[in-house]
């Protein structure tokens, strides 16, 4: 997520000036320069001792924090880019929950800061704020900063979300379960025919949304693109760091922007004008938002191993799923077949299969397919393990994963035999896909060939869909 405003003055000037300006920051860098030290000679697998350094790197987040505490009134710049950088401190360590309190501490200094300088806005979030043009341009960059981060950590949801429109944690009442199908409105999945807007433009103008339908289309443009497949960066052998806040491309820039803006849009209702439709349409667009950027962050980063190291983000998908599904299921399939299919935590890999068993024929279908893929990179992992059982109680190796491109029609003379397009880890053009045999009696006794191939391609370019067809 930093990395988003590597290219700004708050890198390239500010940050280059107060590390020889002031102390605090200047050693705050000098303990990540050392912690980047020992994390580069651990990849290049150099022996040298770490002990020293681990030494120099606690030494100067020491003296960052003692320079930090004893001003009696710290100018606000400095502690607002302190909490930044401890928090990629922490973060390039793996520390999640201490990087997110140094997110949170920043967020209340400067969301305070800047309520003591004008009217307090009708929103407690960043994103409802918006820069004067007389403000120090540092502080309006720290906000553009601190915007990005509040929307990108999930622990901050409940902070940059309009308080009417969150999830009821208790679940939904009968009567609105009611009111909803009786009501219903369906998201527009329909992508912008813009021949202007391209991901790779830096020059397009972000848009702001008018409503529901407007914010749908546009990620289900977002959408496409992230599924379709992208030109092979293996070959990169640049080191990159395990960070959840780096972002190397356009489109998760874009995602982001699609989640600050859509919570902007969100920030114009009132209790009077929200619907229970509305709520709904919200988490599941929401929970469409997570399942992309998490899926490209994975496509960054080329490691399929991040949805392994942030399984929370599956955590919170089901958690959200588990209160929605009893409001729509259609909508749902295209995200419980991502958790079935690309999550690797067993019990979560079991509850979204169950749960797509109970969308009528098309979750029954894929279902059926995500137990195969289960099964297949279980079997795979063994033999890699050498028949030892104690590994499945483990993530499989990236080379035992599998990646689905498709079905093509029957092979056998029954007709219930299928061929499942796949890949192996790395997924990248050019790689080969091979035949998966995959038997689904299922599709003939439902009379349902025609419609299998179709259904799986809509789960995979993640389309919501429109009706369940039930036995």
């Amino acid at each position: 997520m930093l990395t988003n405003f590597a290219s700004t003055e708050l890198w390239n000037t500010y940050i280059l000036q107060m590390s020889h300006a002031e102390a605090a920051i200047q050693h705050i860098i000098l303990a990540v320069g050392h912690l980047l030290s020992t994390q580069a000679r651990t990849f290049d697998q150099t022996m040298i001792p770490e002990e020293p350094n681990q030494q120099m790197i606690y030494h100067h987040y020491g003296k960052a924090l003692q320079y930090l505490t004893k001003s009696p009134d710290p100018d606000v710049n400095i502690v607002l880019l302190a909490c930044l950088i401890f928090c990629l401190f922490e973060e390039l360590q793996g520390n999640c929950y201490p990087a997110i309190q140094h997110i949170v501490a920043g967020r209340d200094i400067i969301s305070k800061h800047i309520h003591k300088r004008k009217s307090p806005t009708r929103s407690d979030n960043l994103a409802a704020i918006k820069a004067s043009s007389g403000w120090n341009p540092l502080l309006a960059q720290l906000l553009q900063v601190y915007k990005g981060l509040e929307t990108h950590v999930a622990v901050l949801e409940s902070r940059a979300l309009n308080p009417i429109a969150r999830i009821p944690l208790s679940g939904f009442t009968e009567q609105e379960v009611e009111s909803y199908r009786e009501s219903r409105k369906r998201l527009c999945w329909e992508p912008y025919q813009d021949p202007s807007f391209s991901v790779d433009d830096i020059n397009s103008t972000l848009p702001e949304f008018a409503n529901m339908d407007d914010a749908s289309r546009y990620l289900a443009g977002l959408a496409a693109i992230c599924v379709a497949t992208e030109a092979n960066s293996s070959h990169n052998t640049q080191h990159i760091w395990h960070t959840t806040f780096l972002v190397s491309s356009r489109l998760a820039l874009l995602l982001n922007h699609w989640l600050e803006a859509f919570n902007r849009m969100m920030s114009t209702y009132s209790a009077k004008t929200f619907t229970i439709n509305d709520r709904v349409n919200c988490h599941i667009l929401r929970l469409y938002q997570s399942c992309l950027a998490f899926m490209n962050q994975a496509k960054d980063m080329g490691q399929e191993t991040i949805f392994d190291n942030n399984r929370v983000v599956f955590d919170s998908i089901m958690f959200r799923k588990s209160i929605l599904i009893s409001m729509t299921q259609e909508e749902l399939i295209p995200l419980l077949f991502f958790v079935a299919t690309r999550c690797r935590v067993g019990y979560l890999r079991r509850m979204a299969v169950d749960d797509l068993r109970r969308c009528g024929l098309e979750g029954e279908l894929l279902a059926d397919i995500a137990e195969k893929v289960i099964d297949v990179e279980k079997s795979s992992h063994l033999e890699q393990e050498d028949g030892n059982e104690e590994a499945t109680f483990g993530f499989p190796a990236e080379a035992s994963r599998i990646r689905l491109h498709g079905m093509s029609p029957p092979i056998s003379q029954d007709r219930d035999i299928f061929h499942l397009m796949v890949s192996n880890f790395p997924y990248y053009p050019l790689v080969p896909q091979w035949p998966l045999p995959v038997r689904l009696p299922f599709v003939l006794e439902n009379e349902f060939l025609d419609k299998a191939g179709p259904c799986l391609d809509r789960a995979l370019r993640f389309e919501p869909y429109s009706r369940l067809l039930d036995y």
